[in-house]
């Protein structure tokens, strides 16, 4: 496989995060791509992303200007997971879909990143087609131990139930609890996507 940074420009300044004109501005934000190509070119790939970028409007009394962003969680967490998935299944045999890593720049802004990818899919008319987008977005949030809750919407249901099921029936005997929520959530990365 390989990996690229996929340039993009933001969709409008962040002025509004710089009061006081110390926060440099960007001309150009960038996703990081990876690509590990399936033994079936073109029959379809599915996306494994996340977000890199960070805010710490979480955090009592942040001066978005000032103090450092803590994103170890938002979304460090789910940044980590895309780089062991692909460390992983780099290491497997080939699968018949080619996989996409992708973590995305400007989540935080706006979803910048994967609306502009989205809509380069769309433009060049999906030459290999978007078979499923995994998207990991605070996957250290959950207060709960030792469980993960996938969300989907409705029209990819299917492959969050495949996926439990999948987990179930591998670790039958395990603490680890696993469920599927359907939630139409278009606030992180999946949602330029399912629209």
């Amino acid at each position: 496989g390989n990996a690229s940074l996929w340039p993009f420009p933001p969709k409008e300044p962040p002025i509004a995060w710089d009061t006081t004109g110390v926060v440099p501005k960007r001309e150009i934000f960038r996703n990081v791509v990876g690509f590990l190509p399936g033994n079936q070119p073109g029959r379809g790939k599915f996306l494994i992303t996340s977000h890199f970028d960070a805010i710490g409007t979480r955090t009592n009394d942040w001066v978005p200007w000032l103090d450092p962003a803590p994103g170890g969680d938002d979304n460090l967490s789910g940044t980590a997971a895309v780089i062991e998935v692909a460390r992983i299944l780099a290491a497997e045999p080939e699968l018949p879909f080619d996989l996409q890593f992708i973590c995305f720049d400007g989540e935080e802004l706006g979803l910048w990143g994967s609306q502009a990818f989205a809509a380069a899919e769309s433009a060049n008319g999906f030459t290999t087609p978007i078979l499923g987008v995994l998207n990991m977005d605070m996957i250290g949030y959950n207060p709960e131990q030792d469980s993960l809750v996938i969300m989907s919407n409705r029209p990819s249901v299917f492959l969050a139930r495949y996926m439990v099921d999948s987990e179930l029936m591998e670790n039958h005997a395990s603490d680890f609890k696993i469920s599927n929520s359907v939630n139409n959530l278009f606030i992180s990365d999946q949602g330029p996507f399912w629209d």
